[in-house]
């Protein structure tokens, strides 16, 4: 729940005047970005290869396209691979499926998701 509204002194920009708007030679694509930055959070885009249990096949389909590869294993599990922002919307969205979602590559987002994971384990004390 938002609880400390504050008004700021800017103006609006033009989408010309905003750097993410001006990718792909001006070629935007609203719903990519949408799938890219996942809960609006920005950051460098990455192909990230996820490992995932059936039961949220869905789920990852609407958050990243229907029409997204998956390989899918004997073992109830499926692997997928999207495009995604370095971000703490990204980890967010990965814990919140737990275990059923697993982080394969790349080596540095698994770093980052670590440290994401640990910072909120720091909270609770043992």
């Amino acid at each position: 729940m938002i609880t400390k509204i504050e008004a700021i002194n800017e103006i609006a920009r033009r989408k010309e005047e905003i750097e993410e708007f001006g990718q792909n030679d001006g070629n935007f694509k609203i719903a990519k970005y949408l799938k890219q930055n996942v809960n609006l959070w920005t950051g460098e885009i990455k192909e990230v290869k996820l490992l995932c249990n059936n039961s949220i096949m869905n789920h990852v389909k609407m958050k990243f396209g229907r029409d997204i590869w998956m390989k899918m294993l004997e073992n109830g599990t499926f692997e997928t691979r999207v495009a995604v922002a370095d971000s703490k919307g990204f980890y967010e969205w990965l814990a919140s499926y737990g275990t059923k979602a697993v982080l394969l590559s790349p080596d540095d987002m698994i770093d980052h998701y670590r440290s994401y994971l640990l910072e909120i384990l720091g909270k609770y004390k043992a």
